[in-house]
């Protein structure tokens, strides 16, 4: 069973501000996006939103290329 941290959002967050907080680089959203597929569609996220953010080996996160980001 994965483990997750919960990250409550900030007025207009973004996926990649959020892979760079928690994992240290902004391309690292696919894990995101797969614990939180009810807001995955979403480019800017509203405020106060309760985010699973799974954690991981840093090893096993593979960077998503920015052309197959759906939302941008």
């Amino acid at each position: 069973m994965a483990e997750y941290l919960t990250h409550t959002t900030k007025h207009n967050d973004r996926w990649d501000l959020i892979a760079l907080e928690y994992y240290g680089d902004p391309l690292f959203i696919q894990p995101l996006l797969r614990a939180n597929t009810e807001h995955a569609s979403k480019c800017l996220l509203e405020a106060g939103l309760k985010l699973k953010i799974p954690l991981f080996e840093q090893a096993k996160i593979a960077p998503v290329k920015p052309e197959i980001v759906e939302w941008r």
